[in-house]
């Protein structure tokens, strides 16, 4: 798989960022990791007509257990900060 970007992004203890997602011809994949602190992730599959509609996984992603979630197209992401100012990079 090619990545044509990656965004870092910033953010305080206790941001959340509301569910958001690009729509056809401009929707997205997307990998995340958190460089440092911890943030929660929920995606949620918003692929109308499939029996996965509407539901949803959350992880825990850090700099400690190094995880990271692969969110495919058709899938709305949420996140919230849960340590002081920590980054993040969206691949």
């Amino acid at each position: 798989m090619n990545f044509c970007q990656d965004n870092e992004s910033k953010l305080s203890k206790g941001a959340l960022r509301g569910f958001h997602y690009q729509r056809n011809p401009c929707a997205q994949t997307k990998l995340v990791i958190a460089l440092h602190g911890e943030r929660l992730d929920v995606t949620v599959d918003i692929r109308n007509g499939l029996p996965t509609f509407g539901k949803h996984i959350s992880m825990l992603l850090s700099s400690e257990n190094k995880k990271q979630l692969f969110i495919p197209r058709g899938f709305q992401m949420d996140l919230l900060f849960k340590a002081i100012k920590r980054y993040c990079l969206l691949s």
